[in-house]
């Protein structure tokens, strides 16, 4: 982040508040699942909380990044997102 400029620490909590309580519902919903076919009752827990440090890192970097500098790459990230859509309908 630039100096000068500020984290909205309310989002901040709200988003982590969010991701606990899906890593929480995560956890509970799949115990005996993960239990009876990976014999291990954290499998698809371990993998949310791994999916949540991989977005946390690269929300981080994203972030850090000015926003001008997006701009110039915009159309080509959004043709990018677009054709990675229509490959997973097609797939």
């Amino acid at each position: 982040m630039k100096s000068g400029s500020h984290a909205d620490y309310l989002l901040i909590g709200a988003v982590g508040l969010l991701l606990a309580l899906g890593a929480q519902m995560v956890y509970s919903a799949s115990v005996v699942i993960a239990h009876n076919e990976f014999g291990d009752e954290t499998y698809f827990f371990t993998r949310q909380l791994t999916w949540i440090a991989i977005g946390t890192v690269g929300l981080v970097v994203t972030a850090s990044v000015d926003y001008h500098r997006w701009q110039k790459v915009s159309l080509l990230l959004l043709l990018v997102t677009v054709a990675a859509l229509v490959l997973v309908l097609v797939l």
